[in-house]
């Protein structure tokens, strides 16, 4: 393991014990697991959460196997952020990291499988077992091709789900406010003579609506479509 130096102060637990600063060599493991005192923030630690330098940014940045990253410049966790898709999708939880004067976006969970999942067969995309995008605990992640990503989308249900939505009914506001639940979009657009693709955005919320009528998704029961 790489021999790494910090300016840091040890602790045992209680502020007032703090030593004089000073610059000692430690193994990085060593360092976490004792627990770092960068200037005026700590870097939580526990048993179960280990740290090591991002690949690439071994002076600038820390990844935890729990998907957090602190910036040794900084002394600050980054913030991690999801961005809406026009259809109403949340995106992967994502950070910015910099070197020098360049940023640079990573997706956290890639982070992770680089630092901590080894890759010896080189497959291309990440897998959450769980099927929830917001775990990033690095026993959670896993790498796959594209097939077994499928495939384990079918097996979790995952697939399912999302074929639900898209089966789902809608619900309809007239221009005089009657409300109309409705199955089938483009039956009812030719029925009222309106576009289908303006009904579509009003459904995902990027018009207000189209010849006065509003239109919003409503998910089907599991068993309603059995």
């Amino acid at each position: 393991m790489t021999i790494m130096k910090y300016n840091v102060m040890l602790y045992s637990g209680n502020r007032a014990n703090y030593p004089t600063r000073r610059k000692i060599p430690v193994l990085l493991s060593h360092l976490i697991n004792l627990g770092v005192y960068y200037g005026s923030k700590t870097v939580p630690t526990n048993d179960k959460e280990i740290w090591k330098p991002i690949k690439g940014y071994e002076k600038l940045y820390l990844i935890s196997n729990y998907g957090r990253v602190w910036s040794l410049e900084s002394k600050i966790f980054l913030k991690q952020r999801r961005a809406k898709l026009k259809n109403g999708k949340l995106t992967y939880l994502r950070t910015s990291i910099y070197k020098g004067k360049k940023c640079k976006e990573y997706t956290v969970h890639s982070l992770v499988l680089r630092n901590f999942v080894p890759n010896p067969e080189n497959k291309p995309q990440c897998n959450h077992k769980d099927g929830n995008k917001l775990n990033n605990f690095a026993g959670n992640l896993e790498w796959v091709t594209h097939k077994e990503n499928i495939q384990h989308a079918h097996q979790s249900g995952l697939f399912e789900n999302s074929l639900r939505k898209r089966r789902g009914t809608y619900k309809v506001t007239h221009p005089d406010g009657r409300v109309e639940i409705i199955k089938g979009i483009k039956r009812f657009c030719k029925k009222h003579n309106l576009h289908h693709g303006n009904m579509c955005s009003v459904m995902r919320g990027e018009y207000t609506h189209t010849g006065g009528f509003k239109c919003e998704r409503l998910f089907m029961a599991k068993e309603k479509m059995l």
